[in-house]
């Protein structure tokens, strides 16, 4: 952990590809998406939150990976390259929406913050993130020895709340929660065997919601913190302090929100 001045507790939140963009229509942003999670985020940054944003790839970063590798096999270095240039692209488009209302939103690349899978430092972020500012960040590709490496952005909200100590984490997707086979929201999910993982809109080379849940629950087993799954009215409610979406906790352990004992 990144041990520094006291600081507020820091939020962090990742932003699904299947919120941000269009997942089913290559290179399309949600443009209506990315203004409501503006005002939430504004709204709840201006009440004093601390908060550190993380977003997918959605038809941006998947389609291009996944499209290039059905035409070659493999990545070159001129395809990591293109990969890196859509999520910045994708990445710039988010950081305007939100500077426009009012968020002092500072971005990083995956890819510099991190030269491999699970090497990152993110020093100067939460250097940004005391003196006022929103980090954001999101998943990527590097390029190394060994070929290229995904960067999940699922990932990096869990090296991120590991090494700033954050005890919240919400991933916002495009469903209210973790569903049954009914369709019906989980509540509280501490079993990757509750899961159906009903199918991914659009390209996702990075794992479904059953990856997301598993990789919550070894993580919630090991943290005290709290993991939910929810859409952007859900992100709405728990920031307001209200209850909504899946809580991720691992079977045994029980689960410690601090910001609601009573």
């Amino acid at each position: 952990m990144i041990h520094s001045k006291e600081l507020v507790e820091p939020i962090v939140i990742k932003l699904g590809g299947s919120v941000v963009t269009v997942k089913e229509k290559p290179y399309t942003v949600n443009h209506d998406a990315i203004k409501r999670l503006s005002k939430i985020i504004f709204k709840n940054y201006r009440a004093g939150k601390r908060l550190v944003l993380v977003h997918g790839g959605g038809s941006f970063g998947h389609t291009a990976v996944s499209e290039i590798s059905q035409r070659k096999g493999i990545l070159d270095v001129i395809d990591v390259a293109f990969v890196q240039y859509k999520m910045l692209e994708l990445a710039t488009i988010i950081t305007k929406a939100f500077i426009d209302e009012g968020i002092p939103v500072t971005l990083y690349p995956g890819h510099v913050l991190c030269r491999k899978s699970a090497d990152c430092n993110f020093e100067l972020l939460y250097e940004d993130l005391e003196n006022g500012l929103v980090p954001m960040t999101y998943g990527d590709i590097v390029y190394g020895d060994r070929g290229y490496a995904i960067i999940s952005g699922d990932d990096l909200a869990f090296w991120i709340s590991s090494a700033l100590g954050a005890r919240k984490i919400y991933f916002v997707t495009s469903e209210p929660g973790v569903l049954d086979k009914e369709g019906q929201i989980i509540r509280r999910v501490t079993n990757i065997d509750q899961v159906s993982d009903l199918g991914t809109k659009g390209y996702d080379v990075t794992g479904g919601m059953k990856k997301k849940v598993h990789a919550a629950l070894e993580y919630s087993s090991n943290h005290d913190v709290e993991i939910r799954i929810l859409d952007i009215d859900g992100l709405e409610k728990v920031l307001g302090g209200g209850e909504a979406g899946s809580i991720i906790v691992d079977s045994q352990k029980r689960l410690v929100n601090r910001g609601r004992r009573k």
